[in-house]
Formats: structure tokens, sequence, C-alpha cells
């Protein structure tokens, strides 16, 4: 790919400006914008460059509203929405129930306000340009307005490797001088550039039965998927096996509708995701085609790893595996879609880990215990790790302090260490002070607990998957192609977390919401599934066949230049794969994520690498 500018790679982004002159100067800073909406004023307020089939644009009176995404809102209806709204509260309101995935933006007499979606696959950012407050959906954007530079300690804790997770913990944006809003709130600016955070979701009572909950969820998933279907865009969908994409597969081909499936196959034969894909396969209508990806054609892990991807707003997470989605984008593109459906979140909205055991345990003490000997049972926990689910935390602030206290540049080897974040060997003294010090500062700022146990794991887990969702949807939309996730739809995921968690979860039975919800749409076939495929351990051979990319990075490196990890000892890591812990193939992900995010960046636009240098380094 050639060197990165500031083009952003054809990717949709968009700022939003207070109804202010003083906003007006930001604009000059900005990419160029191909696109452009007004405050009732006449003042800019929307800029930016988006694709006009994902945005909708309604006025009434002193109010603009704005929908950026895919949603089944005809431009009558959104003309109405904007009629209703009166105040700022009101969009949350009348936007509530809104089927699809989207931003919601208005200018209410000339207030901005500013939603994005509760998983945090549409987050939204702020930051003060020039005395006023700035808003927008890209970090890197607003980062280049308030001139501000990458900040260290978030850098470093993107080395950070452990199992349990805190929103905003592991994906810290990566600027200073930018904050994030948080995914249950939204933002409003006033006149004056003035800016508040306001929460507006809550979690869902979770009081319904499995089949109300059930009748509920089918509702929300057909209309999620009639949402991607209206845009008349050319689909595709994954058909891993899994039941969740699965599921999306019969939805998106009903009524004998084109769809394009892709299947990707390892070698692996305790993997049973393509028989299930072909079971699938047989029994989709004649309209479907499929793409097969086959190992022995498959791009290996990490070997594009010495090339300029396109420009993300902060690492991407599964930088391994990035040449095998960049081969599934142009196989897709090849076949002519332009809108392709994943099963991205369905994981966490429909199977709750056995988290939910604390407060059943509570709640209904002999049911709690039959649950908690069958996954004793079943999935063979050790005793370390069995506590985990009948003991909950205690406070998260804590709990975090004393993480932050116990940070150091070293792996456990046991499989369950009781401190749940780590550092690798290869980070730096400056790299532990620096985690140590975010570590700190999050947990002086964390609420208070409220609410369920259950739910709130489960709304962290959703946000994690979220995150992680946004940068696949950059770094497609680069190759011009939109990914979208139907199960992360803010309806979708209220319909799961409304049902009670003992009978959303069980130990004897997959994902038995979506299975009651698909009777009579996906074939009973594909229903029966219990199990789900743990995945292929590729990280020894990726290494091996690729350690001279690896070893290139090492070379030179940016992090090492930021203080954050010594290349040598990241090097001697890479040259051998006895690793004592499988953390140690996770934490070099991690790192070689971070190092390629600072390479891509137009910022630092390090040379590619030549071909020479990275054959000769193994």
């Amino acid at each position: 790919m050639d060197q990165p500018g500031w083009d952003l790679a054809g990717q949709a982004w968009f700022v939003i400006l207070p109804d202010d002159d003083a906003a007006a100067d930001a604009i000059a800073l900005l990419p160029e914008p191909t696109s452009w909406v007004s405050h009732p004023s006449g003042r800019p307020w929307l800029v930016g460059r988006w694709d006009p089939a994902a945005v909708r644009i309604g006025a009434a009176r002193g109010v603009r509203l704005v929908l950026v995404g895919w949603t089944r809102v005809s431009q009558e209806r959104v003309n109405a929405l904007a009629g209703r709204v009166r105040e700022v509260a009101d969009v949350a309101r009348v936007c509530a129930d809104l089927s699809g995935c989207a931003h919601v933006l208005s200018s209410v007499d000339g207030e901005v306000v500013a939603h994005g979606t509760v998983s945090g696959v549409r987050r939204l950012f702020y930051a003060r340009v020039g005395g006023v407050v700035v808003a927008g959906d890209r970090a890197d954007v607003l980062a280049r307005l308030a001139g501000s530079g990458v900040d260290e300690r978030a850098l470093a804790m993107r080395l950070v490797v452990g199992e349990d997770i805190v929103p905003g913990l592991w994906d810290p944006v990566m600027w200073r001088g930018v904050t994030p809003v948080p995914e249950d709130s939204y933002l409003a600016v006033d006149r004056r550039g003035r800016s508040r955070v306001v929460r507006w979701w809550w979690p869902p009572e979770p009081v319904l039965s499995l089949r109300e909950g059930a009748w509920k969820l089918r509702t929300a998933l057909i209309d999620a998927v009639e949402t991607r279907r209206d845009t008349g865009l050319a689909l595709s969908a994954d058909l891993s096996g899994g039941l969740d994409s699965t599921t999306l597969c019969f939805l998106a081909s009903r009524g004998d509708r084109p769809l394009v499936t892709f299947t990707s196959k390892n070698d692996d034969p305790a993997d049973e995701d393509p028989l299930w894909a072909d079971r699938a396969a047989a029994r989709l209508p004649a309209t479907v085609s499929r793409i097969v990806l086959t190992d022995d054609v498959s791009p290996t892990q990490y070997s594009d790893l010495t090339e300029f991807g396109p420009v993300l707003d902060e690492p991407f997470p599964e930088i391994s595996v990035r040449p095998v989605y960049t081969e599934r984008g142009r196989l897709l593109m090849a076949r002519g879609s332009r809108l392709h459906l994943t099963g991205d979140g369905g994981d966490e909205v429909l199977q709750d880990s056995p988290a939910y055991l604390v407060d059943l345990l509570r709640a209904r003490p002999l049911l709690g215990a039959r649950r908690f000997t069958a996954y004793w049972l079943t999935r063979r926990w050790p005793p370390a790790h069995a506590l985990r689910y009948v003991r909950p935390r205690r406070d998260e602030g804590a709990w975090l302090v004393e993480v932050a206290d116990g940070l150091t540049n070293r792996l456990p080897r046991e499989e369950y260490p009781r401190l749940a974040l780590h550092l690798p060997p290869w980070a730096t003294t400056n790299a532990v002070r620096l985690a140590k010090e975010y570590l700190r500062e999050i947990a002086a700022v964390l609420p208070p607990h409220r609410g369920e146990h259950t739910q709130r794991q489960l709304v962290r887990d959703l946000r994690f998957s979220g995150h992680m969702a946004r940068m696949d949807q950059q770094l497609f939309a680069a190759m011009g192609l939109s990914l979208t996730a139907p199960f992360f739809d803010n309806t979708v995921l209220n319909a799961c977390l409304a049902v009670r968690p003992e009978e959303r979860t069980s130990p004897w039975a997959y994902k038995p919401l979506l299975a009651e919800a698909m009777r009579g749409i996906v074939p009973d076939v594909s229903l029966t599934r219990t199990t789900k495929a743990t995945g292929f351990d590729v990280d020894h051979i990726a290494v091996r066949q690729n350690r001279a990319s690896l070893f290139a990075l090492c070379a030179d490196s940016l992090l090492a230049d930021h203080g954050l990890i010594d290349p040598d000892a990241l090097r001697a890591a890479c040259s051998t794969t006895m690793w004592e812990t499988m953390l140690v193939p996770h934490a070099m992900a991690r790192t070689f994520s971070a190092e390629r995010w600072l390479r891509d960046r137009p910022e630092y636009a390090t040379p590619p690498i030549p071909d020479a240098t990275v054959a000769g380094s193994a």
C-alpha cells in the first residue's frame, strides 16, 4: 500500500462543530471534506466524508436531525422525528427504538447533541479546539484539529495482556486531549462551545422468560437484517458455521434475495465449523453463492507486517490476521459485495460467561449450585478459576489499584493468575511506570457499582467486542467494503439483555435464546449445534514463517523510540516458539499491533521496509 496521507484511504469520517463562528477555523485543518450539513443558523455543523446512502437528514423548525449509518428511516420519517424534538433531552427518547446501527446527531436551536451506539461500534470523541468543543467519530481527526500528540500512557497500555477487561482500559484513546463519550451517554455542546455529557441508556431489567425474549429477539433481528437489505447495496455475509453467522445468512437470503457467503476453512481436524457451514450452505436458497477460502491459498498470519496498512485511529487489535482479512475483503469485492454482514457481537449478547453465577447463587441458591456444579464438571475448572464465579470482585477501583501496584514486566506461567493484567518482558520500566499511572488514574474516576454483576460483565464484554468490530470496519472501509454487525444494534442487544441470564445461558445448551428465536427460519439441523469452535493455534507456524518480518519491526522500532520496549528482548522472544506461557504470542501480537500502527501513521511516515532488509533479518 502507498504511503498513507490525510485522505484516510477513502474512509468515512465526520466532525461536529458548535453553532459558533469560532468553530469555522477548524475546517481549514481537516482532511479534504466532501460533504457538509449546516446548522439552522447557516453556520457549518457537520463536515466530513460519508456515503450518501448511509445518511438521512431531517429538518423541522429550529431542528436538524442526521442519522449516519444503517437505518430503515425514510426521509419522511426523519423529518417527522425532527418535528418531535423540542429540546435536547427529546432526541434520545424520540430515537430510542430506531432499528439499525447509526450515529444520531442533532442541532436543536443551536445546541449540538450527539449519540453513538451502546456497543461502541459507533463511537464519539471530543476535544477543545480554539476555545470551543469539537466532536467527531475519529479520534485522530480531532487530535489533528487540537494539535495533540500520541499519549504514551495509552501506548504503554497497548502492550498489556490479561484476561479481565474494563471498558476503556485495553483500548484507551491514543491521543492527548481527546476524550471519548461513554457509550451510554450523549454529548451536548451549546452555542458558546461548552460541553456536557449526559447518560441516557441503562441495561434493561432482565425479567423476560426465554419464550418472551425469543419473540422480541426474532423481531429485532429480522428488522436489523431488513435494514441492511433495504440499502440496495449488494450484500454478502460470513458463513463460519457458527449459529450467529448462519442466522444472518438465512435472514439475508429470505425471499430468494441474492447473497454471497464467505467461509474460511482451516486444517484443524478438531474444528467442526466447516462441517456446520457446509450443512447450512446446502439448505440456503439457490440465489446464494459461496466463497470458500482454504488454508492452502490463504495468506499466513503476519505475512503483511512490513507493508503499510490503512490509517486507523487506534492500533488494529488483530494485526496477525490482517492479511487474511484483506484477502477476504478482496474476494468479496471481486464478487460485487459492497455491504458485508458478520456475526460479531453474538457471543456477547447471546451467551453470558459463567459470571452470571455470582448473582444466581445469591438470588436462587439451589439453582445456582446446580449450575455451578455443571459448569465445573463439563469445563473442568481448576479451583482457582472456579472461585471467580462464586466470589464477586470487590470495588473495581480498589481492584485496579491492586493491579497497578502489582504490575511488572513479567508474564505469569500459571494458566489462571491471581492478577489479571501483565506487561511482557520486553516492556521497559518506563512502560511499567506509564501503565501504572494510567491504571491509577482510571481507578480514581471509575463509578461505583450499580446493578447486578451479570449485566455489568455482559455490557463490559459487549463494548470490548464492539470496539474491536469498529476497527475491523475501518480496515474494510479502506478497501471500499462496508462491514456491519446486526447483533450490535441497540434494539438487538436490548432484546437479549432483557432475558433472565439463567434462561439466556445454560451449561447444557448452546445459545438457547437464539435457537428458540430462529425456529422456522433457520433449519433445525443448524439449531441443534451445541458446541463452539475454539480455534486452531497457528501462532507457532506464523512466527516461524514470518520471523524475518517480525525481526524487521524490531529494528528501528518506534515503540523503542518512545522508550516503551527493549527491541532486543522482543527479537529474542520472536527467535523461538518454545514459550513458557501462551500469553507470549498474545503479547507479541499486541506489541506488533502498536508498532505497526505507529508506522502507518502519517505523523511518522517511515518508508516501507526494503525486501532485502527483511530477507536478511532471519
